[in-house]
């Protein structure tokens, strides 16, 4: 077993700039990453511990334009700035993820009423498809254990001894004499 651990990643959603020293610091010029290091060596403390920043203050892409995103980590901004004046995902945005977002956004804008039934529609439908995987196995242990014996009655009416018949299918002696 491998029990060593993986690096940690904190990202904040941040509604203002961060006043960095140099601006080439910028990925997409929104996101900043930092560690922590001694301020008077500059030592890096870890490199397991990493702090990720999306800067919703700086996109520049205003709002009703969502065809000026021009990257993944833009959209996702603009997604998250502007999430209360959007009525629906914009049609520009077609990764699964910003559905993801813009379906959750409208479960979390719902009122309680209409989260109770929503979530009991989502709980019955997922009992339902578990009610159907438990009937399929079900449906499968019985279309093995009656292949079983059709099996050890073949065998049997062929003059295969009982213990043997027994070994092969996994069924008793007794269940195959009742056969």
């Amino acid at each position: 077993m491998d029990y060593s651990l993986l690096p940690i990643y904190v990202v904040s959603l941040v509604n203002f700039a961060i006043g960095h020293e140099k601006e080439e610091v910028l990925e997409d010029g929104l996101v900043s990453r930092y560690c922590i290091c001694s301020p008077t060596t500059g030592e890096v403390m870890t490199d397991s511990l990493h702090f990720v920043y999306l800067e919703l203050d700086r996109l520049k892409v205003k709002f009703g334009r969502p065809d000026q995103c021009t990257s993944i980590v833009e959209q996702l901004a603009y997604s998250l700035k502007y999430m209360r004046e959007l009525t629906e995902c914009p049609k520009e945005f077609v990764d699964r993820l910003f559905k993801l977002l813009f379906e959750a956004s409208e479960f979390a804008n719902m009122g309680i009423d209409k989260q109770l039934k929503v979530s009991e529609i989502m709980r019955t439908e997922l009992d339902r498809i578990a009610e159907n995987n438990y009937a399929r196995e079900q449906g499968l242990k019985q279309g093995k254990a009656e292949e079983k014996r059709v099996t050890a009655m073949k065998f049997r009416d062929l003059g295969v001894d009982i213990a043997i018949i027994s070994q092969a299918t996994g069924l008793s002696e007794e269940e195959i004499r009742a056969l």
